[in-house]
């Protein structure tokens, strides 16, 4: 089976949250999240799924700090949201959901 996109959002927030639009994910079987905010910022990312996130190296460009997070065989569905709560400004949250990745 090929990898494949079934799924994305995004949003951005001034203010220390941001939540996206809600995204259907049945099938995927991997979610990964971008997270870009002022450098010095916190993260407090969640999902209405309540799956557990995995970070990966945060990258800092200026005054910009930027994360990766992914999480494999997740817990997907209809309405499915992602929040960033950190203590943050100028935040911005990627989404993607792939289906046909390994779970093992």
């Amino acid at each position: 089976m090929a990898i494949a996109l079934i799924s994305s959002t995004s949003a951005s927030n001034t203010a220390d949250t941001v939540t996206t639009g809600s995204i259907e994910t049945t099938a995927a079987t991997l979610l990964v999240v971008w997270l870009a905010m002022d450098n010095g910022g916190t993260v407090s990312l969640s999902d209405s799924k309540s799956n557990s996130w995995t970070a990966l190296t945060s990258s800092v460009n200026g005054s910009t700090k930027s994360i990766l997070y992914y999480c494999s065989n997740p817990t997907v569905g209809t309405g499915h949201t992602f929040t960033n709560a950190g203590n943050q400004n100028y935040s911005t949250i990627y989404v993607g959901a792939f289906s046909g990745v390994q779970t093992s």
